[in-house]
């Protein structure tokens, strides 16, 4: 049996057909009949076929709404809701997505995987790249997205996945890109002098790596990214830019496990965090929507981390840590940025040379050490101030950091809670006087 869809919509199911479309709110037919739609057209709303069975690909509301199942026992119908923009289709939610709704049902079965494979149109994409549309699910309320596996074909305008299980084919279901630019700005105290811009001494040194430098402990960022030649004279160093999104939507629970993507680029000395292009804002892939935490962190300057910023449909976010209203506060800490000489503007704290996300003795001796053993100019954890050198001003810029915990403008706590960095941290020992992140560990 063979069922055609042309410019003249049929009515094959229990309610009225949509003027200028081809519209089924509820069309029902054995997995037998063929479907054989005219160009442009489509069916909107729900389809259900019958007499299913595992293993082949079956059409649904047109040729590219395909649904494949496989292993375990199979479902004896299964049922495709597709609603496009043209017919009010919006997922749930005011997040970046392209505008077609998608959700699936079937009878029975147990044990079974399936693969999907969503269409789309052009006019439906709403500011999404078309070549990083990835599958998305709404867990909970939170849309998750799915970045592996995916099949892309722009020409003929569909997205698949593959190996959903029953709960994830429950759930509602759309097409988005992942990759969101990050708008950050931000300053290291260590590369600051007078101003107003900070010292890009290591880059005209060329000791700057070719490759992100954060493939090592405490960091441990397995990212690929590097550069043929540093693309830009005013790059400071390279910084790690994350985006967190605990379940709560509380700073404090914004740890290192709730990072939802991230990707190292370049600060340049005006405090803009730039891509590999050393232009553009730093963009990458996030694997979940919703209001999130921008983290910055510097191999040794303490991290720091916005308050709660929110999401929107065009896929950014943007925070400017040189306010200190902009920093999250751990309210059991010190500021987590501090005011720069000579400037309105705040940086992040220096001194962080053992990289143990706080600033202290321990870090005074290693720059001492490295100091008595006349380290060659490089690039140095040791080198507080950026300047391929390790000397007393090295020393002095962490001891400064130290210091600064007495003087704070958060009431006096014990020696344990007096330091910060904006990113939820650890306690620090009761017996060690240090200057601690409040970015979450």
């Amino acid at each position: 049996m063979t069922i055609s869809f042309g410019p003249v919509p049929r009515k094959y199911s229990d309610g009225p057909a949509m003027i200028g479309v081809d519209h089924f709110p509820s069309v029902r037919l054995p997995v037998a009949a063929t479907f054989a739609f005219n160009a442009g057209k489509e069916i909107v709303g729900k389809v259900r076929r019958t007499g299913w069975t595992n293993g082949a690909a079956r059409v649904f509301n047109q040729p590219n709404m395909l649904i494949t199942t496989a292993g375990g026992t199979n479902p004896t119908d299964f049922t495709v809701t597709m609603i496009p923009q043209t017919a009010g289709g919006d997922p749930t939610g005011a997040e970046r997505e392209v505008k077609r709704k998608f959700l699936f049902a079937q009878t029975g079965g147990t044990g079974f995987t399936t693969d999907v494979r969503m269409p789309y149109l052009d006019a439906e994409l709403n500011t999404n790249t078309e070549g990083n549309l990835v599958t998305w699910q709404n867990v909970s309320s939170v849309w998750n997205g799915r970045l592996t596996p995916v099949t892309r074909d722009g020409a003929s305008n569909y997205v698949g996945t593959t190996g959903l299980t029953t709960t994830e084919i429950a759930n509602e279901w759309k097409l988005a890109d992942p990759k969101y630019t990050m708008n950050a700005t931000a300053m290291l105290r260590g590369a600051w002098t007078a101003g107003p811009t900070m010292t890009t001494l290591l880059n005209s040194g060329g000791y700057i790596p070719l490759s992100q430098p954060y493939n090592t402990a405490p960091f441990s960022y397995a990212g690929t990214e590097s550069v043929g030649t540093i693309p830009n004279a005013n790059i400071v160093d390279w910084v790690l830019v994350e985006l967190r999104i605990p379940v709560s939507g509380l700073p404090a629970d914004a740890t290192s496990s709730t990072i939802v993507g991230r990707k190292a680029g370049f600060l340049l000395n005006n405090g803009t965090v730039v891509d590999l292009d050393g232009t553009t804002p730093i963009s990458f892939d996030i694997n979940k929507q919703g209001a999130g935490f921008m983290v910055v962190k510097h191999r040794n300057h303490l991290a720091t981390m916005s308050n709660s910023l929110p999401s929107n449909a065009i896929g950014s976010y943007s925070n400017n840590f040189t306010a200190l209203a902009n920093v999250y506060k751990n309210p059991s800490l010190s500021d987590p940025v501090v005011l720069l000489p000579s400037s309105a503007s705040y940086g992040m704290w220096a001194g962080d040379a053992t990289k143990s996300n706080a600033v202290n003795s321990s870090d005074v001796t290693a720059i001492k050490a490295a100091i008595s053993v006349i380290t060659p100019a490089g690039y140095h954890f040791t080198d507080v101030n950026l300047s391929s050198t390790i000397n007393s001003s090295d020393v002095t810029l962490a001891k400064q950091t130290i210091s600064t915990i007495g003087s704070s403008s958060a009431p006096a706590k014990a020696a344990s809670s007096l330091g910060s960095s904006s990113t939820p941290g650890k306690a620090a020992s009761s017996q060690t006087q240090d200057k601690k992140s409040s970015v979450p560990e």
